[in-house]
C-alpha cells in the first residue's frame, strides 16, 4: 500500500496534542495558589510548574519528530 504520509507521524502528533494539553493544564493549576490554606502553595506552584515545563518538553520533541516525519522525502 503506497501512502503518501506516515501514519507515525500522526501518532507523534497526537502524542503532542495530549502533552502540551496536560502541560498547559498544569500551568493553569499552578497559577490558582488560594485553594491551599496550609501554605503549602507556592510549593504545590512551584511543582505544577515543573511538571508543565517536563511535559512541554517532551510534547516539543514530539512535535518535531512529527515534523521530521512529514517533510522527509521518500525514495
Amino acid at each position: 500500500m503506497n501512502r503518501k504520509f506516515d501514519i507515525l507521524s500522526f501518532v507523534y502528533l497526537k502524542i503532542y496534542l495530549v502533552l502540551f494539553t496536560f502541560a498547559g493544564y498544569n500551568l493553569l493549576i499552578s497559577i490558582n495558589t488560594f485553594e491551599y490554606p496550609t501554605g503549602m502553595g507556592s510549593e504545590k506552584a512551584s511543582f505544577n510548574i515543573a511538571i508543565a515545563g517536563i511535559l512541554w518538553t517532551f510534547s516539543i520533541l514530539f512535535l518535531l519528530l512529527s515534523i521530521f516525519r512529514l517533510v522527509r522525502t521518500r525514495k
